[in-house]
């Protein structure tokens, strides 16, 4: 058996730790990128003018958009992230509420539907209540339904928006649930 040359030991060496600095690099690129993407379209934009924008297909803004596995190997293994369980608009967990309503990639609390149904009430102040209620004239997405109606009141917190035909369901669940 013939000895390694240390100075090609020391080479390859270097060359692994660039390539695991790449692959860190690149990870974190991608998870802002696919961040940004999605917040474009929660703040109203449509996948085909946010893949207009960017040069892709509204196919895989689409894809972005999703609760997609974030790698190839993922999709080959059928591994599926968890969401985390815990209210998207205050950030308790599940064991500090009462009740968790889950939706695509988002959970309300019992106490957050409160607070989204003061919020959304014609005589409610801003100031007293939790959530805000969003202007008229926003073109925010709904984080559970997806709507931008601007005839429908929405409720904002945490960084989501929930409509008032949402807020009704999940008080509906919560209601049927402790029934």
């Amino acid at each position: 058996m013939t000895g390694m040359d240390p100075a090609l030991l020391t080479e390859c060496e270097q060359a692994r730790k660039q390539v695991q600095s790449a692959e860190s690099a690149l990870s974190l690129a991608r998870s802002a990128f696919e961040t940004s993407v999605r917040r474009l379209y929660i703040e109203g934009a449509s996948t085909r003018e946010i893949a207009d924008a960017l040069g892709l297909s509204h196919q895989r803004v689409h894809q972005l958009i999703g609760a997609e596995p974030k790698s190839w190997w993922h999709r080959v293994l059928g591994v599926r992230q968890e969401p985390p369980r815990g209210c998207s608009f205050c950030g308790s967990s599940a064991k500090e509420v009462s009740k968790l309503v889950a939706g695509p990639s988002v959970h309300i609390c019992d106490r957050c539907i409160d607070a989204a149904t003061s919020a959304l009430s014609e005589d409610s102040s801003s100031d007293t209540v939790p959530l805000a209620r969003l202007p008229d004239t926003s073109l925010k997405r709904c984080s559970f339904c997806g709507q931008r109606d601007r005839r429908q009141a929405r409720a904002t917190g945490g960084g989501h928006q929930i409509c008032g035909v949402c807020v009704a369901k999940a008080k509906e669940i919560v209601t049927a649930s402790l029934a």
